[in-house]
């Protein structure tokens, strides 16, 4: 069974030995277009021949756990009480990998939302200028506007303020992707998840921090690199990734305005970034819903 799906610009044809439990959220991300790009992953129900670490562990985060396999990476997918629950072998390139699952075919966890967990998904999309943010995402028309912020800090509250006072559209409530030009949103879309497959222009980023009073300010170029590093989805155990991020923001600096909104969970926090955002053409003051890249 072969399923295409297309994330942040990025084509990934699944191959697997057996069906696989689509989920209706993914639907969306369904791609007729196979291009010489795509990352290729072959998929095995079967862990008895599955590579295991020879080396030491190059890093790890709370889904997986890292090796340098020769001159490929592998990629152990954390289960519980020491098992594991995948491990994929990824060319250097991270074109080609092979992913032997370590559960039966048609199972409850063999769905392509789980599947997905387990490639390197991050790594994939940051080698290929794809920034993984977390980060509530509106579109207003053409242009997205993402509100980025630790957990708890009212990100998806905005989204929703614009979306009851402004009529925007929520793309994303906690995941969004861009490559600095174009937003996309994300499959897999945390605790609340609106899996949006739509494209967006992308017009500003908004930091967001809690305060008894609304205030919005542009930030300097040398406030953004450390306040949106922050809130990057990033392999942190690896210093490469923390380099090519940085300087994939360097690029987006100068031409995506990034705001610091100080706000209340209110609509007159709303009225306080809007105005802003007028004031500087990230949006008209007549901003009619319309096409979509």
């Amino acid at each position: 069974m072969e399923i295409l799906i297309e994330i942040g610009g990025v084509r990934f044809l699944f191959d697997s030995d057996c069906d696989i439990i689509v989920e209706d959220a993914i639907a969306p991300f369904f791609s007729t277009r196979k291009y010489v790009n795509t990352v290729n992953i072959r998929l095995i129900h079967d862990f008895s021949d599955a590579p295991l670490p020879t080396g030491p562990m190059l890093g790890d985060d709370v889904l997986m756990e890292y090796y340098r396999q020769g001159e490929q990476l592998l990629c152990l997918t954390k289960g519980g009480q020491g098992t594991y629950l995948s491990s994929c072998l990824c060319s250097p390139d991270l074109r080609e990998m092979t992913c032997w699952l370590n559960f039966p075919a048609g199972s409850a966890v063999d769905t392509l939302g789980n599947l997905i967990r387990m490639i390197p998904l991050r790594r994939i999309l940051l080698q290929r200028g794809v920034l993984f943010f977390h980060a509530s995402q509106i579109a207003l028309g053409g242009t997205g506007i993402l509100f980025t912020a630790p957990s708890g800090t009212g990100k998806t509250t905005q989204a929703r303020l614009w979306r009851e006072f402004r009529g925007a559209e929520i793309l994303c409530n906690d995941r969004t992707l861009t490559d600095g030009v174009i937003t996309y949103g994300f499959p897999v879309d945390g605790s609340e998840p609106v899996c949006s497959s739509e494209q967006r222009r992308l017009g500003a980023i908004v930091v967001l921090a809690q305060a008894p009073e609304n205030t919005v300010r542009r930030l300097k170029a040398r406030e953004v690199l450390p306040r949106l590093l922050s809130q990057l989805v990033l392999d942190i155990w690896d210093p490469n990734a923390a380099a090519l991020a940085s300087g994939l923001l360097l690029d987006l600096i100068p031409r995506t305005p990034v705001y610091l909104l100080e706000c209340t969970p209110d609509e007159s926090a709303v009225q306080c970034l809007e105005q802003q955002l007028h004031k500087d053409g990230v949006i008209p003051y007549a901003e009619n819903p319309g096409p979509h890249l």
